[in-house]
């Protein structure tokens, strides 16, 4: 929905206050939308990225699209630039800081001409995800008004925070992807254990008509809550990890290949947490290392829990 440059500065340790000298820099294309686009595709899914994109940016992000074989179909905002997100990594603790733009604003025509986009691809897409911030100039109620219209023709996936998060399940996706952060916003309740994480999403779960909830945890893995079972995912031990940047977006991507593949339950969250953990060992936020990632699917454990 919302495309961004993601640039990435390396720094020992952040200083607020004080000036800060990065010992690394990237610059990526990026959005979380497009983030799931690249490793989705990367793992084999036939993907077309839809959303608006700033004229000035459009031929750059169209030839990095194609040269990964994704297709694409904009809706273009004239005569502005994409968004620019900054990332800062601490390089001593692995500490990660956004700052993130809101972008260009978008009015209610080109949102309907984008509604209008998304309805006809989702006729023919097993699996559509909603990814991201809302570009400024859109309601809250954005996504929900997407998933009200599409939810019959394809599953949805829903990764979004904040007011977008809140509106858009009243629409009944079929899965959130919420990190902890998220999740508690959502619920306006801190978790730590898993078990109150369990409850909490069965809750939302039988009141929004949800089927599936995983709420990642970074480095304490994930849970994955359907409505026989819960799922732990472990973390692996990754000794050289460049950066969390994106690790969500690939965790997204994997379910959203399996689910297309018709794969059970188990299958997908291996598939999801082997993607999200090879993409932290990737210099940048571009698509995952296959070799990498078959390497890491071998070790991942899940721990099946009974329904509570």
């Amino acid at each position: 929905m919302n495309p961004a440059i993601d640039k990435t500065l390396f720094v020992e340790e952040l200083k607020l206050g004080a000036t800060n000298r990065a010992v690394d820099v990237s610059r990526n294309i990026g959005g979380k939308g497009i983030n799931v686009a690249k490793n989705a595709r990367a793992l084999g899914a036939e993907v077309t990225v839809v959303g608006f994109i700033g004229e000035k940016s459009k031929l750059v992000f169209e030839d990095y699209l194609s040269s990964l074989g994704i297709k694409y179909d904009f809706v273009v905002i004239p005569q502005v630039d994409v968004r620019e997100n900054i990332k800062l990594i601490e390089t001593s603790t692995g500490r990660l800081t956004e700052i993130n733009e809101g972008g260009p604003e978008v009015s209610k025509q080109l949102f309907e001409v984008l509604k209008q986009k998304i309805s006809q691809y989702s006729k023919r897409a097993d699996v559509t995800v909603l990814s991201g911030s809302l570009p400024q100039g859109l309601s809250v109620s954005a996504y929900k008004e997407i998933i009200t219209e599409i939810r019959e023709n394809t599953k949805v996936i829903l990764d979004a925070s904040g007011d977008a998060l809140k509106q858009g399940i009243e629409a009944s996706p079929f899965m959130i992807k919420p990190n902890l952060q998220e999740f508690s916003q959502l619920l306006g309740k801190n978790f730590e254990e898993i078990r109150e994480i369990v409850a909490a999403a069965r809750e939302l779960m039988d009141k929004y008509g949800i089927s599936v909830i995983c709420v990642s945890m970074g480095a304490r893995g994930s849970v994955t809550i359907t409505s026989e079972r819960a799922y732990y995912a472990e973390p692996l031990y990754i000794e050289d990890v460049k950066t969390p940047v994106g690790a969500g977006d690939a965790l997204v991507a994997g379910f959203a290949h399996a689910f297309e593949k018709g794969l059970g339950i188990v299958d997908a969250i291996k598939i999801a947490t082997a993607t999200a953990s090879t993409s932290i060992i990737s210099e940048d936020t571009g698509p995952i290392d296959l070799e990498v990632f078959r390497a890491l699917l071998s070790r991942i454990e899940i721990t099946e829990g009974d329904k509570q």
